[in-house]
């Protein structure tokens, strides 16, 4: 997504787009992370201009202090839910040889070894 498609998101819609992507991320269906891309690209176009704002200090320090606390709060909320997102890619890789249509898959055998004597 372009910035110049981007629209003005204030930073408490950024962070409940994070919330609500880590609500989603809280059912194991693959939909949920799917449904989450658009809140995720919002809140992190979102955290990119306010990281540029800080580092141009063309604000004024009464303006950065509560924009820092912002960032902190959508910091923290982002490494939720990356935490969320890697936890559902790796039940997904893991589900399918773990789960079969009746529970519990039976444990495939090791490789076969014939012998042969005589």
């Amino acid at each position: 997504m372009s910035k110049a498609s981007q629209p003005e998101v204030s930073p408490e819609q950024a962070l409940a787009g994070l919330r609500a992507a880590r609500r989603l991320l809280q059912s194991p269906a693959a939909a949920a992370a799917e449904e989450c891309v658009p809140h995720l690209e919002t809140a992190l176009g979102f955290l990119a201009g306010l990281e540029q704002r800080l580092r141009q200090n063309s604000l004024a320090e009464e303006e950065r202090l509560p924009l820092r606390g912002k960032l902190h709060r959508l910091r923290r909320e982002l490494r939720r839910v990356d935490s969320l997102l890697e936890g559902a890619a790796d039940f997904h890789a893991r589900r399918p040889a773990a789960y079969g249509p009746r529970g519990p898959a039976e444990p495939t055998p090791g490789p076969i070894r014939l012998r042969m004597e005589g």
